[in-house]
This record gives structure tokens, C-alpha cells and sequence, in this order.
């Protein structure tokens, strides 16, 4: 986004440039970044995050209040209701909420619309203010509330490690956010996260299937989860279908379980049918007057 701002208690616009979202005209954010000089457009401020924010100003809260956040409430109702509670505006819908009905046009319909948007700015503010509180960053807190909008803060509480669903956030971020929020080492949902992130990690290696013993052990050692408990969690991923397993014998005849990511396995299953298929299948092009070519 490139826009204007005005800067409050001023009438001089700034232009800044950065990514926001959920936002509308006349509200007041407050901004983090820093200045660069554009070589066309001179000086901008280039945004490294944003926080909505209630505005101070009267002629402020007039701006916001008449904005398209709060339907049904024109400039001329926010003018009245500024004018009746002044600088008190916003802790009185915060906390008074029924003494709107004491303005001069604001009947129940009014008087609802400011509640509902009131709280999903405040729970928007609530939302950006936890997740840089447990140590996410601006651009991954954006994705977050894209994703799970005001529902965020419970979610991340009850298990952190959903956030791997995130592009960008792996098992490691989590699990600093989880240590941040008091998380036990040997939690089931960080077992349970810790032994899908060794699977990734040995697919990254070309390892599409792993052996079930090696990979406890290995899980044990690199994230110190006591070892009763990986037992359980992989038993609960087989049974939720989050992981597949399947028996086979080496080469010296004795048997042992590998374990996959479901779409690994089906990925492997594929690329065999389909071979298996081609080499019992007639060639699409027969070379016969070229068959002296091909040696016996």
C-alpha cells in the first residue's frame, strides 16, 4: 500500500508506504519504521507494522466514529456524541455503554452498530497485542489474524503449534512461542508436533519414510521429549491418520516398521504404480524399420 496520512494534530499529510490490513478511512494507527527518500517521490515513511489505536483528538473520534467501521452513524451523530461526552467518548462505550442512548439520535440500531464494531477493534488491538507479546513478528502476526481473525489468542493458548499451518512458521518458531507461554518440554501437542518436523526434516534429506525406532530415538536426542511420550503421540498420529505406517523385511529378512507422512506414502505408492504400469505396457511407438539399431 502507498497512501496519505495526516499525522494527528496536524493538517500536513505524510506519504507512507507498507503492508496493513484490516483497516479503514479516518481510523488512527499508530506506525513503526523509518524514513527513506524516494529518488520520484521525495520522502516517505516506509512501514514496519502498525497497531490500530483510538484517536485522541476530538475532531479525531468525530473522523473515526463517522467512519465506515461504525455502519449506520453519520458525522452529524458523531459530532453529537464527541460533543456530549468529549475526551470521555471511547470509556464510555468501553465501559458505559448504554448512556448513548442519552445522545440525541442514537437509537438501539445505532447504538448496537457502535458495540459490535467497537468490539472487533478492540479484539483486533487485543489480537496484534498478544502475538507480539509471545514474541511473533509483524508480518507473521498478519497472517495469523488473516487466517483465524479474533479466534488467534485461544487457539495459540490451547496449542501453540498450530501455527506450523502458517507458511513461514516452522516447529522451531513454535516451540520458542510455546516456550514463551509456558509449555511443558514433554507436552503431547509438542511430541506430537516435534516427530511430524523429524519426518520433514528426514524428507528433506530424501528420506520420504523413516524407521519408527530410529526416529523416536533420534527425536529423543535432538529434542529432549522423554521417550514414553513420543510412544504415545506416535501411537495417537497413526490413529488420527497423521502419519502411515507399514511393515516390511531388509535384506537380512528381519522385519521393521517405516513410517511416513500420509502424502509421502501416497506420493511413493504413485511413482511405483506408474512405473509398474509403463513396463507393462506396450510402447507408444514402434521403431520397426529402425529395429537393426537395437542390439540383441
Amino acid at each position: 500500500m502507498i497512501g496519505t496520512f495526516i499525522t494527528e494534530n496536524s493538517i500536513r499529510p505524510i506519504t507512507v508506504k507498507g503492508i496493513v490490513f484490516n483497516t479503514h478511512e479516518h481510523e488512527t494507527l499508530r506506525l513503526k519504521g523509518s524514513w527513506e527518500n524516494h529518488k520520484v517521490y521525495g520522502r516517505q515513511f516506509s512501514i514496519r507494522e502498525f497497531m490500530p489505536v483510538e484517536p485522541t483528538s476530538e475532531e479525531g473520534m468525530v473522523r473515526y466514529l463517522s467512519s465506515e467501521v461504525f455502519k449506520g452513524i453519520g458525522k452529524k451523530t458523531a459530532e453529537r456524541i464527541v460533543k456530549k461526552f468529549g475526551k470521555d467518548t471511547f470509556k464510555i462505550i468501553d465501559s458505559s455503554p448504554k448512556l448513548l442512548s442519552k445522545v440525541k439520535g442514537v437509537g438501539r440500531k445505532q447504538q448496537k452498530s457502535v458495540l459490535a464494531a467497537w468490539d472487533d477493534q478492540r479484539g483486533l488491538r487485543d489480537v496484534m497485542t498478544f502475538l507480539r507479546g509471545v514474541g511473533i513478528s509483524h508480518a507473521y502476526a498478519q497472517r495469523i489474524f488473516a487466517k483465524n481473525g479474533l479466534n488467534s489468542i485461544p487457539l495459540i493458548k490451547a496449542n501453540p503449534y498450530q501455527l506450523t499451518d502458517i507458511p513461514g512458521i516452522g516447529f522451531l518458531t513454535a516451540d520458542g512461542i510455546a516456550r514463551n507461554l509456558g509449555f511443558d518440554k514433554n507436552s503431547p501437542h509438542r511430541a506430537d508436533a516435534g516427530l511430524l518436523y523429524m519426518l520433514e526434516q528426514q524428507a528433506l534429506n530424501g528420506h520420504t519414510c523413516f524407521p519408527r525406532k530410529d526416529l523416536l530415538e533420534k527425536t529423543v536426542q535432538e529434542l529432549n521429549i522423554d521417550s514414553s511420550m513420543l510412544e504415545s503421540s506416535i501411537r495417537q498420529l497413526l490413529e488420527d491418520r497423521l502419519l502411515n505406517s507399514e511393515k516390511i523385511e531388509d535384506a537380512s529378512g528381519i522385519e521393521q516398521e517405516l513410517v511416513s507422512r500420509p502424502r509421502f506414502y501416497k506420493a511413493e505408492r504413485r511413482v511405483a504404480e506408474n512405473i509398474f504400469r509403463i513396463l507393462n505396457s506396450e510402447a507408444y511407438t514402434v521403431y520397426e524399420g529402425e529395429s537393426y539399431l537395437i542390439e540383441e
